[in-house]
């Protein structure tokens, strides 16, 4: 029984005509807690982890043809059901059988319509965050867009992510997150509690190296600094592009009591509340810009 592209695949077809590529990318980094089936255990170094569902009714929208269920068994006997597409081609389109450990096992596939997967209200809300997500990233493809270096401490990676994804998502910038943007295997690790932050780290000034090339690629830097949490790492970030490479650093400071703070103010161009008061004043920023390019 094949399912036709959903009821969102007209106002999403009135976007421009997108790739499978294209959709891929935007699907992939659009990926979160919130769209996870499984948001405790989700981490971004396995950003397909339980969005198997969800996934598939986006490229449904887009594509059409059949959405297919399997059920994925782990080599400890555990059993979760898995979707993916069949495209009109018949091709196969899997975005997120990148989640199973090596081992896993398939059953054959059967069909699946989008009613029957949207009965669970928390997959509706999960498809309709992702859904939102992928529209917002695909209207700004192509545009020019602003790069920043996204510097956060370790412990909030996770929680920062979602954060991340939402301003790039309604601003249509890019943010370069050093955990997980840029070549870092010591993180398949340190998700999942095997070490520490800061702890087992075999080469630290090839990490130090990888992350100063990578402010280099940026033409700025946003920060966060959160309330009662060291950040050492991305103070010297801070620091090292405002002061050496005398670029652009917005701040996003959640401690109070540190707004005024000297070294702050003096290597910062902009310091905010909260993400919320930055993602106002950058749309306004980028507003002013196009009026002043219509009227030259």
């Amino acid at each position: 029984m094949g399912s036709e592209a959903g009821s969102g695949a007209d106002k999403l077809r009135k976007l421009e005509k997108v790739s499978l590529d294209t959709l891929i990318e935007a699907i992939e980094r659009s990926w979160g807690a919130k769209t996870s089936f499984d948001p405790q255990n989700w981490w971004p170094s396995n950003a397909a982890y339980k969005q198997s569902a969800v996934t598939a009714l986006v490229v449904n929208d887009f594509f059409g043809g059949n959405i297919l269920r399997t059920i994925a068994t782990y080599q400890n006997g555990s059993r979760v059901s898995h979707y993916y597409n069949e495209l009109p081609d018949k091709n196969i389109v899997d975005l997120t059988r990148i989640q199973f450990p090596e081992g896993t096992k398939f059953s054959d596939p059967e069909d699946k319509s989008r009613g029957h997967i949207m009965l669970n209200p928390l997959t509706a809300e999960r498809y309709n965050i992702l859904k939102e997500r992928v529209e917002l990233r695909l209207e700004n493809s192509g545009k020019e867009r602003a790069r920043l270096y996204f510097a956060h401490p370790a412990a909030d990676r996770k929680e920062l992510r979602e954060r991340e994804i939402d301003m790039e998502c309604r601003l249509g910038i890019e943010l370069l997150n050093p955990f997980y943007d840029v070549k870092c295997s010591d993180i398949i690790e340190l998700d999942p509690g095997i070490r520490k932050p800061c702890q087992g780290i075999n080469d630290p000034n090839k990490i130090v190296m990888r992350d100063l090339e990578a402010i280099k690629s940026c033409e700025g830097l946003l920060a966060v600094i959160p309330k009662d949490r060291p950040m050492v790492g991305a103070s010297m970030e801070i620091f090292y592009n405002s002061f050496v490479l005398g670029r652009d650093t917005y701040l996003i400071i959640e401690d109070e009591g540190l707004f005024g703070h000297p070294w702050l103010v003096k290597n910062s161009v902009a310091r905010f509340k909260n993400a919320d008061e930055f993602m106002g004043w950058w749309e306004e920023k980028v507003h002013k810009s196009y009026v002043e390019m219509q009227n030259r």
